[in-house]
């Protein structure tokens, strides 16, 4: 098989649901009756597993044929052969997904999934992103089995991430979607967890030549974890992905929710007019607890300019965790 390697604006409903990229890691692996009728992409990519899908690609576990690796194959579900109706080629989806492989392709570090393939099938038409595969689950999974965390947990959560978005940054790369589902967590040992963001498909690379992929106006990203930046539509840097992850943290340490639960639209006016968080913990369970929860604070401040300027200057506020061997 061929292949080559401001003033606020209410966000549109359907544009908002049409543009986020739920795509998450399932609870289990199911089996695969066929991709698109075949089982081999790029004539030697095997699939085994269905993994996971979402707005813009399907997930599967796949064998690498010729090393015998096992990988993370994301099929891009938009048909580009342009034959018949219906098989109109998504420009920027196909635009957004290549920029996804560039962008992942120059990113170095053990907090960020790794790329070790990219191309186009011409037997299906479809382009594809071979990754790391990644055991575990994702932080999403994790929430949905456990109330709140330790603030120890809580520590080393805020070190792996802040530490690979801070590299990520220092790189020109604004990940603009971190939410739980697009962080996965794998079990190393002494009961501790490494951390791994993925899914790079709404990612902003400020440097070099790469487009910036957002019409005017157009809302992408996951409404929990937008920053009110973001849910404007607005010019966004590092500082809004500051805020997601510390809204991540927030639902981590206390088991709940940041944002007003509801519609999507409701979600994101919250973002925008503040989210109004108790100023302290009710029950905090230890000094870390308190130390931590005032961080978050900070970081998940509505202006901008209040939060934390840079990953480097929250991490500098952070106790140093004992347990260092994810370095």
């Amino acid at each position: 098989m061929s292949h080559t390697s401001g003033e606020f604006l209410k966000p549109d409903l359907a544009a908002l649901q049409a543009a986020s990229d739920d795509l998450s890691y399932s609870g289990g692996l199911e089996p695969v009756t066929g991709l698109f009728g075949q089982k081999l992409v790029a004539g030697k990519y095997e699939v085994l597993n269905f993994l996971a899908s979402g707005g813009s690609g399907t997930l599967y576990v796949a064998r690498n044929l010729v090393t015998g690796e096992t990988v993370a194959l994301k099929v891009l579900d938009t048909d580009c052969s342009g034959r018949g109706r219906g098989h109109i080629p998504d420009g920027r989806l196909i635009a957004r997904f290549l920029k996804e492989g560039r962008t992942l392709a120059m990113l170095s570090h053990p907090g960020v999934v790794k790329v070790l393939d990219s191309g186009f099938d011409l037997g299906i038409n479809k382009y594809y992103l071979v990754q790391r595969f990644l055991p575990g689950e994702t932080v999403e999974a994790y929430l949905e089995r456990n109330v709140e965390s330790p603030a120890s947990f809580i520590l080393e959560f805020l070190w792996q991430l802040g530490s690979a978005l801070s590299y990520c940054h220092s790189m020109g790369v604004v990940h603009r979607d971190i939410k739980p589902a697009n962080i996965m967590m794998q079990p190393h040992l002494k009961g501790k967890f490494v951390y791994t963001l993925v899914d790079f498909g709404l990612a902003r690379y400020e440097r070099g030549n790469f487009s910036f992929l957002t019409r005017s106006r157009e809302v992408l990203g996951s409404h929990y974890y937008m920053s009110p930046e973001q849910c404007l539509s607005e010019t966004i840097d590092e500082r809004s992905d500051i805020y997601s992850l510390a809204l991540v943290a927030y639902e981590l340490l206390t088991g709940r929710k940041s944002a007003n639960t509801g519609s999507p639209l409701n979600v994101l006016m919250s973002h925008v007019n503040g989210l109004n968080l108790p100023q302290s913990l009710s029950d905090p369970k230890d000094e870390l607890s308190e130390r931590l929860y005032k961080i978050i604070l900070k970081a998940a401040s509505r202006r901008p300019e209040d939060r934390y300027q840079s990953l480097d200057e929250l991490l500098v506020e952070l106790p140093r965790p004992e347990w260092k061997e994810w370095k």
